[in-house]
């Protein structure tokens, strides 16, 4: 939408939102896991750099963990990949576009040229076609 500049001040302004929106969940994140480290005294960022994580019956009971997460895991995995699948078969690199179902998207910015290479500005004053 913003190379076909359609409001692109807009989009550029809820970009921005998305972007500090996005930062803001990050910062939740790492504070979350500060705050799960000091109230269960459980390392749970070193867990998450490893995959592993030692865990007693106790715990497991306390914090919900059972042995439906690797059925949780491989179900997050098969939609990551099938999205990440979907996403790179219906994307035509020379032109562009992502299409997904009628509708598509230009992902990069097209310049405005004719065919001669010259610059198009929009206005027709001159074309003899």
């Amino acid at each position: 939408m913003m190379v076909e500049m359609h409001s692109k001040h807009f989009y550029e302004e809820v970009h921005e939102v998305f972007a500090h929106l996005f930062l803001i969940a990050a910062i939740m994140h790492v504070a979350g896991v500060v705050f799960h480290t000091l109230r269960f005294k459980d390392i749970i960022g070193l867990s998450m750099i490893t995959g592993y994580k030692n865990v007693t019956e106790e715990s497991d009971k306390s914090h919900g963990m059972g042995s439906h997460n690797i059925f949780a895991g491989i179900i997050f995995l098969a939609i990551v990949l099938s999205t990440a699948s979907l996403l790179l078969n219906n994307y035509n690199t020379t032109t562009g576009q992502l299409q997904i179902g009628q509708a598509k998207f230009n992902l990069v910015e097209i310049e405005n040229e004719t065919e001669g290479g010259e610059y198009n500005d929009g206005d027709n004053k001159g074309d003899d076609d």
